[in-house]
């Protein structure tokens, strides 16, 4: 079986010998457990008695099952007035039959790989497949400490009971993230941590005076509201996603997407250090999913991402919601505690450091050409960071570019004024059918941008009225699109295909089409700018190749 340790301040991991036993000195360790049930509650407990140490130093110790809900009376079995206690959070973690990561496919989901298996199946998983049973020991701390922590932190919370359950719920977290990979950070949404902020408290005490209506009632609303937009993410469902995309894109494209690794370990760097908001363009239904895949097999975390309430239908809805998406409606500028729902939510999102992702242009773009940016979703989380005055979040450029676009049939009938067809529930199989090979995707990272940029650190810490916000919110999103501009590669593809729609009606000879095509490689290079695919013109298999595609 796998032991894995973890520390908030450096967290390490090891395997075999290593202990839930504190090597402190305390008058009492209250392992707390995070268990499903009550087997593998009694899991744990074997664990930790199994690692007993041999001499008689141990302190006296207690286990305490950590509760879904109401933790009020977590700590009555503890000694009183004892903030000696040690309280030790551990878990465990049910690992695939295999660690592959960029191999993972959907037959692979159904056969073994399953990360939350069901009662029966931890059952005989334990009996006859113990080594994939990880004990997880999150990073433990003194009750007094937790005290302190407690008065410390930045949301009006007096209830120690929950506030020691949060606490121990994220140093589990950040332990079995080691063992599981960084691209399982998934947010945990607890709603004592959302609603606890003073600034909400008093807007919904605010509500609730004007609307005549008790506390409680606008509380239970926004937290239904919470509950419809939330993205609860799983480990099971961002395999069982990235598995379904990796599908779409192979079904037509080459297996691998074209990275430049240089601005992957840049990205990689920056998401280890602060939160990120990526920017993408947005071609093909692809775009996202590219970007997804990439981030999924370089072991990072995966952003989240927005849909309309519309995708929310049963069966499908819990299923995007588990992926990643975080579910708006349409129109909410006139409900009050939608709005601030919404708002304390992104708030919540950047505070705990999680990405999110939304297209630049907020439509597809049916020419490839990048459209205006859009403004909204970019000022709450401008609002958001300078609420949380985390001025550090980055603003990262995505650019997909292709070969050739799965979606062209449709842009080419629209073109010839056909109505748009919407995107109903079945879309996503036209992706998952095997087509012709429209070559490679290419994405490429633009450099990062954040507010500290723009702003004056004065003005910053002196704070940032409306109309400068008003004028802040456009420039930012231009500054990413000019970056988005320049981190987009050139296709061989494209090359040819404004040479052939240059001509007009005109037949071109192999021979014209590749002394053009060398022309305008030539210059496209002397400013710098990245050609990717078969560029090289002077080959007249690969100018015939790109012409047969």
């Amino acid at each position: 079986m796998k032991e894995v340790n973890g520390s908030s301040d450096n967290i390490s991991v090891s395997r075999g010998d290593s202990s839930p036993w504190p090597a402190v000195e305390t008058a009492h360790i209250a392992f707390l457990l995070d268990a499903r049930d009550d087997f593998e509650a009694g899991l744990l407990r074997d664990w930790v008695e199994s690692r007993k140490p041999d001499d008689d130093s141990r302190p006296p110790y207690s286990f305490i099952k950590l509760p879904k809900s109401g933790a009020d009376n977590l700590l009555a079995t503890l000694p009183e007035q004892d903030d000696g206690v040690w309280m030790q959070p551990l878990r465990i973690a049910w690992l695939p039959t295999s660690s592959a990561g960029s191999s993972r496919s959907l037959q692979d989901l159904f056969h073994g790989r399953i990360t939350e298996p069901g009662r029966i199946r931890r059952r005989t998983i334990a009996r006859f497949s113990p080594d994939r049973l990880a004990y997880v020991v999150g990073d433990g701390a003194y009750r007094h400490e937790l005290r302190e922590r407690q008065a410390d932190a930045p949301v009006d919370d007096d209830n120690l009971p929950r506030f020691v359950v949060n606490q121990a719920l994220i140093a589990l977290e950040r332990a079995e993230r080691l063992v599981r990979g960084a691209r399982y950070k998934v947010p945990r949404i607890l709603r004592s941590d959302v609603f606890a902020n003073p600034d909400f408290q008093n807007l919904i005490k605010n509500v609730a005076l004007q609307g005549d209506r008790s506390v409680h009632a606008v509380t239970d609303q926004a937290a239904r509201y919470l509950r419809e937009m939330a993205a609860t993410q799983t480990p099971f469902t961002l395999d069982m996603m990235n598995a379904i995309y990796r599908a779409a894109c192979q079904s037509h494209h080459d297996a691998k997407i074209n990275v430049d690794d240089t601005q992957l370990e840049r990205v990689a760097e920056t998401m280890a250090d602060r939160p990120v908001v990526f920017l993408i363009s947005h071609k093909s239904m692809l775009d996202t999913m590219a970007l997804s895949l990439v981030l999924f097999d370089a072991n990072l975390p995966l952003p989240l991402t927005f849909g309309g309430i519309n995708l929310n239908k049963p069966g499908l809805g819990a299923f995007a919601r588990r992926s990643g998406i975080i579910f708006l409606r349409r129109s909410f500028q006139d409900n009050v505690i939608y709005k601030a729902t919404f708002r304390r939510y992104i708030d919540y999102l950047i505070e705990k450091r999680f990405s999110l992702l939304w297209a630049l242009e907020g439509t597809r773009s049916r020419t490839g050409k990048l459209l205006p940016p859009r403004f909204g979703l970019f000022s709450y989380v401008v609002e958001s960071i300078l609420r949380t005055r985390l001025h550090d979040v980055t603003f990262i450029p995505v650019s997909v570019a292709y070969d050739q676009i799965t979606e062209v049939e449709d842009y080419s009938i629209e073109q010839r004024g056909h109505t748009k067809k919407p995107e109903g529930i079945t879309w996503p199989l036209r992706f998952l059918r095997r087509g012709r090979s429209r070559g490679q995707i290419h994405l490429r990272f633009g450099e990062g941008l954040t507010i500290r940029e723009l702003v004056e650190p004065a003005e910053l810490e002196a704070g940032i009225d409306d109309q400068r916000k008003r004028t802040l919110v456009p420039t930012l999103a231009f500054e990413v699109a000019v970056r988005m501009n320049a981190a987009t590669p050139i296709t061989a593809t494209a090359i040819i295909t404004l040479i052939l729609l240059a001509g007009g009606n005109r037949a071109q000879s192999l021979a014209e089409i590749r002394a053009l095509a060398r022309a305008g490689a030539a210059l496209i290079r002397r400013r710098d700018l990245e050609i990717v695919g078969r560029s090289n013109f002077r080959d007249e298999d690969a100018v015939r190749a790109t012409l047969d595609a």
